[in-house]
């Protein structure tokens, strides 16, 4: 008989039978499961090395969340002080806050960078007006 093969995930079930009728062996491979989690975890990295290289906003990108940011948050609520807030607190209510406003994805994205980089950032040394 030939064998009965299964996928779920990266791992691959092969069933033989081995006996009488209906009586089978299970072998796994977990090769192609142990490289899938290695190319993920490669891939998130170089992702997140990008994200972190590319974190500076341009001024448009900085425009554009500083609109967001006056339009969607003080729509509804004065502004809170970022900075008096854990990271989990923040993102807690950046979450709960993106799905009120309704914000898109990239929207969330832009505006968190904005805060972050203007807010947030405790080192970042505001340049005097004239």
């Amino acid at each position: 008989m030939s064998p009965v093969i299964t996928s779920f995930g990266a791992a691959r079930t092969v069933a033989r039978q081995t006996g009488p009728p209906g009586q089978y062996s299970v072998q796994e491979s977990f090769w192609p499961f142990l490289a899938a989690r290695f190319l993920l975890g490669a891939f998130l990295l170089v992702c997140s090395v990008a994200m972190v290289q590319s974190a500076e906003l341009s001024i448009k990108e900085t425009e554009a969340a500083r609109k967001i940011y006056v339009a969607k948050c003080a729509k509804c609520h004065k502004f809170y002080n970022p900075a008096k807030y854990s990271d989990e607190e923040w993102n807690k209510w950046m979450i709960k806050m993106s799905r009120k406003a309704k914000l898109k994805p990239q929207q969330q994205e832009l505006l968190s960078r904005y805060i972050d980089q203007n807010l947030r950032s405790p080192t970042r040394v505001k340049k005097p007006e004239n």
